[in-house]
């Protein structure tokens, strides 16, 4: 429960002849994760026809991301085959070099078309223009270019254009934002040099126009592509239905095969990680300790029982393996994100689990808010993917606030109101019970942070055990510490059992300095603020309740405030306790997440484990026939 599931490393020799086989059954089995050796001898290569095979997984994905997965239909099982009967088959497919010919032509069409719609918006600028360019480009004399001029600089432009001696003409084209207009001007081209001296300083900004695409007068132009993209849009619109029908076709055939071909590689490439000799390989790997029988019985199939398995022991730490699913799937996957655990070391996730839902629990504590938390929690898990970590969280989400709810009813907490039915199990009072609640703080602070130094005594009793032992003396130093302070300073204790407490706090305090290192004595002082520390559940639950009894008396809707003032009070009403809610939810995981990372899991907890990843291939489109 608080353990990785203990693991063997094995060393597995078998014949060259067999090594295929070997691969495809322990892909099957997805029970060893393969390291590599540190032995002294020749690395192994990739098996058969790797790059074969590699090219044409390529291809097979590449047509995939091209077509679409059919709505209707179930998927078609494919027989599994060997590599090079993939690679034939891939290449007798004629439909592949169909749907890259279409998606080419779709591609170069749709280019065509946005070409087509920027040339159309330009030559719009002068539309209304009557110039036919194609004579112009016949003739070669007079070129043209399209400015951009304020208002107010028509004129400017006009006369020094005119007194440029340039022969041109300026021809206003169409409106445009911020006051300004078009203007097109025509001009003899070999006096280009001249006019545009002439023009400089007027703040006039050229407009690039697409030549290649004025052939005739601009109204020609544009209806001309505006008949070519009306054709490429039909082809585009044609070749998308072509590519639906390959993909009802044949989707499920292509998936299949790639999902063969990525088989196939899975297991070339796994080859690269073992050793060889002149007739036989080696592979050495990670098993889970009880299933090594299944493994050799594995193993006896492929080989025909011409094979060895050695258990070795190198010192090597050994990959992170729970088997957990559930409630605990979410939880597992939160401490991913953090860090995964040793293999050697305690799993605090159970422990993460119920006190972070019983601190979230406390600090919300109101039936109203884990209602409403739980309906927004559900409503995620069943609009997002499981595999995503929004619905992860919002699993873990559910979970608490089956926790705030059942805070809640001790409280007698309603959005803020008190309800006379729950007054029988009333039994955290934040009216008039804080000191309860003070106590009630510590001794969850006291239990937590003894539990993390009796995890680490645990986890150093088998290689460190003067430090284990000081881990376990400085369990005495916290509850006589906190039992001292709390006599001191509150009067919670009486004088003997202070005094008395002081002495044993601070005995076991120098017990636990004479046993620890240097970096464990410099963490003493935290052994005793680290439980007061969760006094900041008493802080956090206790400004919940107060803003919602705030809210409750300030704009509590009534009917005799008449409609639009009751309308107006419920809205405020309501805005300000989601806000509420939202605010203690996001205190509730921050403070409650701090208290089990700072003040707990730093007395034992190292992290940065490698989770356990058996060779395996997960199949949805193929089966394996062994064949």
């Amino acid at each position: 429960m608080f353990r990785s599931e203990p693991m063997q490393k094995v060393r597995v020799i078998a014949l060259s002849d067999a090594k295929y086989r070997v691969v495809r059954a322990l892909q099957g089995l997805g029970l060893i994760e393969v390291r590599k050796s540190r032995l002294g001898i020749a690395d192994d290569s990739v098996m058969g026809n790797f790059p074969e095979v590699s090219e044409r997984l390529v291809r097979v994905e590449s047509a995939l991301m091209i077509l679409k997965a059919p709505r209707a239909g179930g998927h078609r099982l494919a027989r599994q085959k060997e590599a090079g009967d993939l690679v034939k088959r891939v290449d007798a497919l004629p439909y592949i070099g169909a749907i890259f010919r279409l998606n080419e032509e779709r591609r170069e069409l749709e280019e065509r078309s946005a070409d087509a719609a920027i040339a159309m918006e330009h030559i719009g600028h002068i539309r209304r223009v009557g110039v036919d360019f194609g004579i112009m480009r016949e003739e070669g004399v007079l070129s043209y270019r399209l400015m951009l001029v304020r208002d107010r600089e028509v004129r400017a432009l006009r006369s020094a254009v005119a007194k440029s001696g340039v022969p041109a003409e300026v021809v206003l084209g169409e409106k445009a934002p911020k006051r300004s207009v078009y203007a097109l001007i025509i001009f003899k081209r070999a006096m280009e040099e001249v006019l545009f001296k002439a023009i400089e300083g007027l703040g006039c900004i050229e407009v690039e126009l697409p030549h290649r695409h004025l052939k005739s007068t601009p109204a020609g132009a544009i209806k001309e592509l505006a008949e070519v993209t009306m054709r490429d849009s039909a082809r585009i619109i044609e070749i998308g239905r072509e590519l639906d029908a390959l993909s009802r076709s044949h989707y499920y055939e292509l998936a299949g095969l790639k999902e063969m071909l990525e088989a196939e590689y899975s297991r070339a490439s796994v080859s690269a990680s073992f050793k060889k000799t002149g007739r036989t390989f080696m592979l050495e790997g990670w098993v889970p300790r009880r299933k090594v029988r299944m493994l050799e019985g594995t193993l006896d199939r492929a080989t025909g029982g011409a094979y060895s398995v050695d258990m070795i022991n190198d010192g090597e730490l050994a990959p992170t393996y729970f088997q957990r699913s559930g409630l605990m799937r979410p939880f597992d996957y939160l401490m991913e994100f953090y860090s995964i655990p040793r293999s050697d070391e305690i799993d605090p996730t159970y422990i993460f689990m119920i006190t972070l839902a019983v601190f979230y629990g406390i600090m919300v504590s109101d039936i109203g808010y884990g209602i409403v938390s739980l309906a927004i929690a559900t409503l995620i898990t069943r609009k997002t993917s499981p595999d995503g970590l929004l619905y992860n969280v919002s699993r873990v989400w559910q979970y608490f606030s089956v926790s705030i709810l059942f805070f809640g009813l001790i409280s007698n907490q309603v959005f803020g109101y008190s309800l006379a039915v729950l007054q029988p199990i009333h039994i955290l009072d934040w009216t008039h019970g804080i000191s309860s609640i003070i106590l009630l703080t510590i001794l969850m602070g006291i239990a937590q942070v003894s539990l993390g130094q009796f995890f680490s005594f645990l986890n150093h009793w088998g290689h460190e055990r003067r430090l284990a032992l000081s881990k376990l003396s400085s369990i005495f130093a916290i509850l006589f510490g906190v039992v001292a302070i709390g006599g001191m300073l509150f009067g919670a204790f009486g004088h003997a059992l202070t005094i008395y407490s002081l002495y044993v706090a601070v005995a076991a305090l120098a017990v636990t300095a004479l046993l620890g290192n240097v970096i464990e004595d410099a963490e003493l002082t935290n052994l005793i603020s680290h439980p007061l520390s969760y006094m900041r559940l008493l802080g956090f639950g206790l400004a919940s309740i107060i803003i919602a009894s705030l809210i409750d008396q300030s704009f509590a809707p009534h009917l005799s405030q008449g409609p639009i003032l009751f309308i107006v009070y419920l809205s405020i009403f309501t805005v300000l306790h989601l806000l509420n809610i939202i605010l203690g939810m996001f205190e509730g995981v921050v403070q409650g997440a701090r208290l089990n990372f700072a003040e707990f899991f730093s007395k034992f907890y190292r992290g940065n484990g490698v989770k356990f990843a058996p060779y395996a291939f997960k199949r949805h489109y193929t089966e394996d026939t062994g064949d």
